[in-house]
């Protein structure tokens, strides 16, 4: 059970499965932070915020022993799980600046146990992972579903939606309606094309003698590779090469070129 405090000094007290022993170095954001003992005989360092609150109550074990318990840690929705909270916790992964650091986070509910996010999500069906209906919203239940990549890509923020004779639909479905490439029609359409053009104009063959631009897309948005070139300050050569020798777009496009010098330019602000 968790023990009353002084707010001040923890030593001794216990939290679920931790016992405080003693003050350890605050937080590099000057937070205080503690030297806990857990339940296995772990050592692990904890903000004291964490304790009071309840969100630290192990060194982990607690979360292995729930793992063992229900028997599903290699399961795909055991997996969905894990992904889920480390999109929102984990400052490491890629795509937390894309929930986390946007306030996305998880109820109480299912952070701290995965058999109440099976019990309210059931098992995941063939061809579908997690969404969510309101892409601004957090992960609880109500705002949670399973769905297929056709409904998840038209919930994205990044969705580009067209509305074209009063009707309404995102630019992949208008693509397919008129029977063209998804690709050209965002760059017609980044040209200033009108719609009605930029839908019904035939697209030239290979014997037409026109050049077929590269599309890319980056962070949801489709351009082609010069006009991305232009935006980061690169040429299209040098950006065309990278990609070639398998450099991902990120690191192709943010990637300072190198100078005469052996240094680096200064990059483009974008």
């Amino acid at each position: 059970m968790r023990k009353a405090h002084n707010g001040c000094e923890l030593v001794g007290q216990t939290y679920y499965r931790l016992t405080v022993v003693s003050r350890a170095e605050n937080s590099k954001r000057g937070q205080r932070r503690w030297l806990c003992k857990c339940e296995c005989g772990n050592d692990v360092t904890v903000l004291g915020t964490q304790l009071r609150n309840g969100h630290t109550k192990s060194c982990g074990c607690l979360s292995r022993d729930r793992v063992t318990k229900h028997g599903l840690c290699k399961s795909s929705e055991y997996i969905i799980w894990q992904q889920m909270k480390e999109r929102c916790y984990n400052v490491k992964k890629e795509s937390h600046k894309r929930y986390g650091a946007r306030g996305i986070t998880v109820c109480d509910r299912w952070r701290e146990s995965f058999e109440n996010f099976l019990a309210d999500m059931g098992p995941r069906p063939a061809g579908m992972s997690l969404d969510r209906i309101d892409n601004n919203g957090n992960y609880e239940p109500g705002n949670c579903r399973w769905a297929d990549n056709e409904t998840q890509y038209r919930n994205r923020r990044q969705t580009v939606w067209i509305e074209f004779n009063g009707e309404k639909l995102c630019q992949k479905d208008w693509a397919k309606r008129y029977n063209i490439d998804e690709a050209t029609l965002a760059q017609r359409i980044a040209r200033g094309w009108p719609l009605e053009k930029a839908f019904t104009e035939p697209k030239k063959n290979s014997g037409g003698g026109r050049h077929k631009s590269v599309m890319l897309t980056y962070n949801g948005v489709t351009k082609c590779r010069q006009h991305w070139a232009d935006e980061f300050g690169i040429d299209e050569c040098t950006l065309k090469n990278r990609l070639d020798k398998g450099w991902s777009l990120e690191k192709a496009l943010t990637t300072r070129p190198l100078t005469k010098g052996g240094g680096r330019r200064k990059e483009a602000k974008v």
